[in-house]
């Protein structure tokens, strides 16, 4: 369920949070990680764009490839979950910063 879907307005200005992880870490992940994880994701890519029978001749006799992408596969399938969840989490942050900061900006128009 997304929490986008289930907190009110007064839901997301009333959310507290600590910082989750450090800035470096985020580099790191956002970097190297996803370096990685978007080599499998443009195969992934590419192995949809084909036919079975296009697959079967591009791996011919090549199945030690072909399982190294079947076994990396549900790593992915994984790390792209986690990163929903990570997407998740940063938009409802926003949405409770944006909660308060979009009040206070109403309450000085209406003080004005």
């Amino acid at each position: 369920m997304s929490e986008s879907s289930t907190l009110t307005r007064q839901d997301y200005a009333a959310l507290q949070f600590e910082a989750s992880l450090t800035h470096a870490q985020a580099i790191k992940a956002g970097g190297d990680t996803l370096s990685q994880a978007c080599v499998h994701i443009r195969t992934a890519l590419i192995i949809c764009s084909k036919s079975k029978q296009e697959l079967m001749d591009s791996f011919g006799n090549d199945q030690d490839t072909l399982m190294d992408i079947i076994e990396a596969m549900p790593e992915v399938i994984d790390y792209l979950e986690s990163l929903k969840d990570i997407v998740t989490s940063a938009h409802a942050r926003l949405l409770s910063v944006a909660n308060i900061v979009i009040e206070e900006d109403e309450e000085e128009q209406i003080a004005a």
